[in-house]
């Protein structure tokens, strides 16, 4: 399922995040091209994700999303 999957996605890129490398990898945009996809529904399964404490949500621009569990392992508590 396309929500499973981009959750498992965040999740993999969040573990091996590096610093100000390649960080489109993390946008809607980059995600629902990636699945073949419009973007809005990726944006909606990722919002969805948000509510239910999954996902952690940037406010940069272009906006980044973590998966939260995976970025407090890999960083610190949010």
């Amino acid at each position: 399922m396309l929500k499973d999957d981009t959750l498992k996605y965040l999740y993999e890129k969040t573990k091996n995040y590096e610093k100000g490398k390649n960080n489109k990898i993390f946008t809607a945009q980059y995600i629902s091209e990636l699945f073949k996809v419009k973007r809005n529904t990726i944006s909606h399964y990722i919002n969805q994700m948000i509510e239910d404490g999954e996902v952690i949500k940037v406010n940069t621009r272009p906006v980044y999303f973590f998966h939260k569990r995976a970025f407090e392992e890999t960083f610190f508590q949010v």
